[in-house]
């Protein structure tokens, strides 16, 4: 019984993701125009459901059986955006595109779930930790600052934007 608020909690984690990420890029994954090929434009939602997904769950399984050796599990989902990101950043040095910028209201506007969810997250790992008197949660707090640092560089890239304050 303990652990059914968390499996709820990460069941509407996931959906907040997917309804915040179909927000973020709406663009189609697999539906590209006529001579249109699959470049960057189409790999955020590849890079959230394929690699945060993964890597909260590797993270997830760490804190529950509290053994950091299954932290490994997380590393080919949290290798993923790094991966993606340089060559992101290939193409756009390449490109040498300059990007106009979009102030903070736009940001809090269309993409505060987003951050709703990084929040909610951390504060779930703090509270979790509190609870059990463990700090294997913590490690939520990282994956959820690791979440928004990510989400901020593809958002700002794939759509070719700066996020000012």
């Amino acid at each position: 019984m303990f652990l059914l608020p968390w499996l709820v909690f990460f069941a509407s984690w996931f959906v907040g993701l997917r309804l915040a990420t179909r927000s973020a890029f709406p663009e189609p994954i697999f539906n590209p125009k006529p001579g249109e090929d699959l470049g960057p434009g189409y790999i955020p939602s590849l890079f959230f459901h394929g690699s945060f997904v993964p890597t909260l769950i590797g993270v997830l399984i760490t804190v529950l059986l509290e053994d950091i050796r299954t932290l490994w599990l997380a590393v080919p989902g949290s290798a993923m955006p790094i991966l993606i990101g340089c060559w992101i950043e290939y193409q756009f040095i390449i490109e040498r595109k300059d990007y106009p910028v979009h102030l903070s209201p736009f940001w809090l506007e269309k993409q505060w779930l987003l951050v709703l969810l990084s929040i909610a997250l951390a504060g779930m790992g703090v509270d979790w930790t509190i609870r059990v008197a463990s700090l294997f949660p913590f490690i939520f707090v990282f994956y959820s600052a690791f979440f928004l640092f990510q989400f901020l560089f593809f958002y700002s890239h794939c759509n070719g934007v700066t996020i000012s304050n």
